[in-house]
């Protein structure tokens, strides 16, 4: 029995649908923590740590480029178990909705302006996706902040690997667009409607700035705007539903997959995002954070706060003094020193600074 060219891309085709989504389903729930597994306590990251790989850069971009496709077409010998038990399902849910897209395309708006809109729209957001990703490049040189950097190269990276993969599962389905032949959508006809590249770049970029910013916002427009690109790729009649739906989760997982391998910041450093931890500290620190919020012991003797509580205790308000203040210091006042007598002749103080001498009172001449 000899094989076609055809046979050969089929196949090549089914191991790929495979590979992106069983990784993809199967993302969540072999990451996710156990319920009953306690979670060790979260250290400050080091960003010191002689670990942490090198930033990533320009000239490592080609040999990365190589790597990130020797990862994806071997991904499935390194399944784990969980993965494994995700792929036939995966692959089932994948044909039904190739085989719905017949159905939902009657769905499809054929207003010529919605159509010639929505097109122009996919455009749009993969040039703002585009754009993006190099403005971080940009601005990362431009203010040296190496995250921003790497967000730039990653996100061109993994655009430039989905991009290749498109093609390359393009070529191997062969599928009609929509509208065009038989309009039913049919594989191995020298189409190019399978995958949608559209989808694929964009989810790919914006996989990568989602999981370098893992924030609600930055996760909230970069995903929304991929999901736009996709519809609108659906909407303008570019794709069939599972052309646009396949081809986001192959670029998504080429995204992560690019995040994973080469990125500078760590899982756990990303987790933390906007969060606060306690970092370590010192016997002394720790000594003194204990009497941070305590109130001074000091108190001066001619300070005011002994006359408002002889006040209080005076209108009723303190039915103890004592709990105020403890007794010795209660009555401080008493040794204090009095102040200074008044003569009734003379109206001057007794004890007097060398600068004022008294003089008599019915004395007229004034003193020297």
């Amino acid at each position: 029995m000899s094989i076609s060219r055809y046979d050969v891309v089929r196949i090549a085709a089914i191991w790929s649908l495979a590979v992106c989504t069983a990784a993809a389903c199967a993302q969540t729930s072999t990451e996710a923590p156990s319920p009953n597994k306690e979670t060790p306590p979260q250290e400050a990251p080091s960003l010191a740590s002689p670990f942490l790989p090198p930033p990533v850069d320009l000239k490592s971009l080609p040999k990365n480029l190589v790597l990130d496709q020797k990862d994806f077409w071997t991904a499935p010998l390194h399944f784990s178990h969980k993965q494994w038990e995700w792929t036939a399902p995966s692959l089932l849910l994948g044909g039904l909705l190739i085989k719905a897209d017949n159905t939902i395309e009657k769905h499809v708006p054929t207003s010529k302006s919605t159509v010639s809109h929505a097109a122009t729209a996919s455009n749009a957001g993969l040039a703002a996706l585009t754009a993006a990703g190099a403005g971080l490049f940009v601005l990362g040189h431009v203010q040296s902040d190496d995250q921003k950097r790497e967000t730039g190269i990653l996100a061109g990276e993994a655009a430039l690997g989905a991009l290749a993969d498109t093609e390359i599962f393009k070529y191997a389905a062969g599928r009609e667009r929509p509208f065009t032949g038989s309009g039913t959508g049919r594989f191995f006809v020298s189409g190019d409607s399978f995958p949608s590249t559209h989808s694929s770049v964009s989810w790919a970029i914006a996989s990568v700035i989602a999981h370098e910013y893992p924030g609600w916002l930055t996760q909230l427009l970069a995903y929304g705007t991929a999901g736009g690109v996709s519809a609108s790729r659906w909407a303008g009649q570019k794709h069939f539903a599972s052309d646009v739906i396949i081809g986001a989760a192959l670029g998504w997982y080429m995204g992560r997959q690019v995040y994973r391998a080469h990125s500078h910041y760590s899982d756990a450093d990303m987790a933390r995002y906007g969060t606060f931890y306690k970092a370590e500290e010192s016997e002394e620190v720790q000594a003194l954070n204990r009497t941070r919020f305590m109130g001074s012991s000091y108190v001066p003797l001619d300070s005011w706060v002994y006359p408002a509580l002889e006040r209080l205790a005076a209108l009723g308000y303190s039915p103890n003094r004592s709990a105020f203040v403890p007794g010795p210091v209660w009555n401080v006042r008493a040794f204090l020193p009095k102040p200074p007598t008044v003569s009734p002749t003379l109206r001057l103080p007794l004890r007097c600074s060398n600068s004022i001498r008294p003089f008599p009172q019915n004395s007229g001449t004034s003193p020297n």
